[in-house]
């Protein structure tokens, strides 16, 4: 490619170029993937994080109060395995209960056992617990509904 003398960029390299090097592995993907196992657990994940992102978007109900916030959406999604806990976690997605808007917003970690069989096997962990986000048939689950509730409604009225 021949260079461009004003601005030292090469002519050519559009964006898609940059999304390519963007895409490159980071650090924090820090585990040797397998196949056809890790196509499976990985692609779960994403189905679950889709589902939830689909409902927040709806906005439909307590959904309303949630945010899913994608940093550094160029380099797609950021899946990392974490050894010691046996789970797997999209490391540049965010669940924050609380609308954007709010100050007193706060994050939940949002993670999947690894191998799970479950059909919405996504986890989120609050109050010392851990729970499904989901029901089987992937629906907000009534444990993760009372958690919400608890952090967004004080004396019955939404905060």
């Amino acid at each position: 490619m021949s260079t461009d003398a004003t601005s030292g960029s090469e002519k050519g390299f559009d964006l898609v170029d940059k999304i390519m090097i963007m895409d490159t592995p980071l650090p924090d993907a820090n585990y040797q993937r397998v196949n056809p196992r890790d196509l499976f657990n990985e692609a779960k994940l994403l189905k679950c994080w889709g589902q939830l992102a689909l409902l927040v978007h709806e906005g439909r109900g307590i959904a309303s109060y949630l945010f899913v916030e994608h940093t550094n959406p160029c380099s797609g999604f950021c899946i990392g395995l974490s050894g010691h806990e046996n789970s797997l976690q999209c490391l540049n997605l965010k669940l924050w209960v609380g609308r954007e808007s709010d100050p007193k917003r706060f994050s939940i970690r949002v993670f999947q056992t690894y191998n799970s069989r479950e059909a919405y096997p996504l986890l989120f962990e609050g109050d010392f617990t851990e729970d499904f986000i989901f029901d089987d048939q992937g629906e907000f689950s009534s444990n993760f509904l009372r958690f919400i509730r608890s952090k967004t409604f004080v004396e019955g009225k939404l905060c």
